[in-house]
Order: structure tokens, then C-alpha cells, then sequence
């Protein structure tokens, strides 16, 4: 019995002796700094990276206190003899942020770990401290690459503007010297097509977002430019409009085919001055956007096919719808209306909010 109790003693000890090997090992070996003191900061031991941070043998920081190596900043004493306080009365601390000093003064961002554990009977806290001061460099380094890349693109985007709004401004002061009305017509609907773009443009320099577009926003807007353009007495401007934001790529095809289809209800819808009313909705919906213009005007003749029809503005329309993938019905009764369905496989949209 005696013989038994000894082998399973000594065999406990060689667990014991391989455990705090494995424990050694991974102590000493860990790319973090670890440090272990008593609550009151007197050191009980370090790895061998605190010790190559800090320039001291391992031995010569044994029974040190940590307030005495000029680690922590000034501002961070009194804070750090609070943190001892509460972790060694067993009280949970989570991990945190803050900066210490390196041996030449050089500040270091830092997130420190801790828990309290016991030793050999001794009441210890263990630290363990990553440095964080390349991320945070690197970090800083892309947040200002960002903020570069960002206010390049909003001068690109600012150039753009100002040049689709010289070409419209060039187009409007030519169709002044122009006698021949279809003409003039052409050359209108040339520079309210370049206002539209414009827009676009001038919104996303102006947005601290450069990808979206409110589209509620834009689309009043631009209804509105439009609307003064023909400056038609007796016709109302209704609108029906979900707060939606879509991508760029997607806002410029729908914007396009609104201001061809208002366009084409403010020419053709009330002849002799007669009043009325244009309508755009533009509605989110399941998986599917539905934007409709539609007036109570003199509607399409019979036998006109809209989608083969000499009108570039038409053309336009049906182009860029199949360019979204959206489907088009056109309805002639009591006035004209286009309702255009476009399906979340083609659309672009950022964030979407119903009112």
C-alpha cells in the first residue's frame, strides 16, 4: 500500500512538473507582454517580452512595483491603483484601452487583459497587454486615405457637376436664337437631360455619402426644374415619393426616365393651355421598386406604339428601362400613364426607409 501511494505520488509530481512546464512554455513564449504582481503592483513575474520592452532582466523587475518603471502616464496613475483595488477584491475588470510609455518616453496604445489567480497560496493578478500602436497607426493611416479619397471624389464629382451645367447653360442660350420650334424643343429637352445628371452629381458632393442618392430628394428636384422649364399655368405637380436611397447607378437610369416622361406629359398632355395635373410615384415594395408618371391629359393617340416611335425621348425611356431590367406598362385612359416595375435583381439600393 505504501509502494502504491508513493508511485501515485510521484507520478502526481511529474503531471504537476510537465503542467507548469507546458504552463512556462506558453508563458515565456506568448507574443504578448505578460506581467503578474500582487494587488498592491509589486511585480511577481514577467516574460521574457516584458523584459526585452522594458531593457531589465527578469530577476532585477522581480519584487519591483510597477509604479516605479515609468510606464504609465502621469494621468493614468491614480486610474490604474483604482483598477488593483478592484480587481484584487475580486472584482471583474473587462478589457481596455489606454496608453502607457516605452523606456525612451514614446507613447504606446495599448489593451490590457487582467484576472485575478492564486499562487502558491499568493493573492496575484495576472496581466496580459498587447500593443496596439501599429494597428492604431495603420488605422490612422486609412482613415486618412479615406477621407483623401473622399474629397477627391467629391471634386470629380463637383467638376462633373459644373460642366454638365455649363453644357445645359450653352444649350438654353443657343435655343434662344432658334425660330424653328422643334428645334428649340430638341435643344430643351437636351439641357433638361443634362440638369438631371447635374443633379445627381451635385447632391453626392454635397452628401457625406458618395455612393447614394436620396431619391426623394432628387426626384423633387428635379420634377420641380422641369415643371419651371415649360412653366405651363393651370397644371399641377403631385408627388407620392418613399424615402429611398439608391446607388448612383441605379439613380442616374431612373432620373433619366423620369424627366423624359414629365418632359413628354408637360409637351404633349395639355394642348391650348388647358390645365391639369402630373403625378410621380416612386414606391418600395417587397423585393421590387414601382415608379409611376402619369397625367389626366389628352392620353396617347390609338394607334401610336410607344415603344416604336420616332420620339428620342421614348426611345430613351425603353432603353434605359431594359438597361434596368425593369418592366414598362404604358395606359391610355383619361390621360397617360407609365408605371415601371423594377425587380431587386437590377436595382442598386444603399438603405432603404419607408416614410
Amino acid at each position: 500500500m505504501v509502494i502504491f501511494l508513493v508511485e501515485e505520488i510521484d507520478k502526481r509530481r511529474m503531471q504537476i512538473a510537465e503542467s507548469e512546464e507546458r504552463y512556462r512554455l506558453l508563458f515565456e513564449l506568448s507574443p504578448q507582454y505578460i506581467l503578474i504582481s500582487n494587488p498592491e503592483g509589486e511585480i511577481y513575474d514577467v516574460n521574457e517580452h516584458v523584459s526585452e520592452f522594458l531593457g531589465l532582466e527578469k530577476d532585477k523587475l522581480k519584487g519591483k512595483s510597477i509604479f516605479d518603471l515609468n510606464l504609465l502616464l502621469p494621468e493614468k496613475i491614480d486610474e490604474a491603483k483604482n483598477l488593483l483595488k478592484i480587481i484584487g477584491e475580486d472584482g471583474e475588470v473587462p478589457p481596455y484601452e489606454t496608453r502607457i510609455l516605452d523606456p525612451m518616453g514614446n507613447e504606446r496604445h495599448v489593451k490590457i487583459f487582467s484576472k485575478p489567480i492564486n499562487v502558491n497560496g499568493k493573492d496575484l493578478i495576472i496581466f496580459v497587454i498587447q500593443d496596439l500602436t501599429e494597428i492604431k497607426k495603420a488605422q490612422s493611416e486609412l482613415e486618412k486615405a479615406v477621407k483623401e479619397k473622399d474629397l477627391l471624389l467629391k471634386e470629380i464629382h463637383h467638376r462633373v457637376k459644373n460642366n454638365l451645367m455649363i453644357i445645359s447653360s450653352l444649350l438654353s442660350l443657343q435655343a434662344r436664337y432658334l425660330k424653328d420650334k422643334e428645334a428649340f424643343e430638341i435643344f430643351k429637352e437636351s439641357e433638361n437631360r443634362a440638369r438631371s445628371m447635374a443633379l445627381i452629381h451635385e447632391r453626392l458632393y454635397r452628401s457625406s455619402n458618395l455612393k447614394e442618392i436620396d431619391m426623394m430628394e432628387y426626384l423633387q428636384a428635379l420634377a420641380r426644374g422641369i415643371f419651371n422649364s415649360y412653366a405651363r399655368p393651370g397644371v399641377e405637380f403631385k408627388f407620392d415619393i418613399d424615402k429611398i436611397k439608391m446607388d448612383i447607378e441605379l439613380a442616374i437610369p431612373v432620373g433619366l426616365i423620369v424627366n423624359e416622361l414629365i418632359t413628354n406629359s408637360f409637351k404633349h398632355a395639355f394642348p391650348d393651355g388647358s390645365g391639369g395635373e402630373v403625378n410621380l410615384k416612386l414606391k418600395s415594395l417587397d423585393d421590387k421598386i414601382f415608379l409611376e408618371v402619369s397625367d389626366n391629359g389628352i392620353g396617347f393617340p390609338e394607334d401610336l406604339d410607344w415603344q416604336n416611335t420616332e420620339s428620342l425621348g421614348l426611345q430613351l425611356v425603353k432603353s434605359l428601362a431594359d438597361q434596368i431590367n425593369a418592366k414598362v406598362q404604358m395606359i391610355s385612359d383619361n390621360g397617360t400613364t407609365f408605371k415601371l416595375t423594377i425587380p431587386v435583381s437590377s436595382r442598386k439600393i444603399i438603405n432603404r426607409e419607408l416614410r
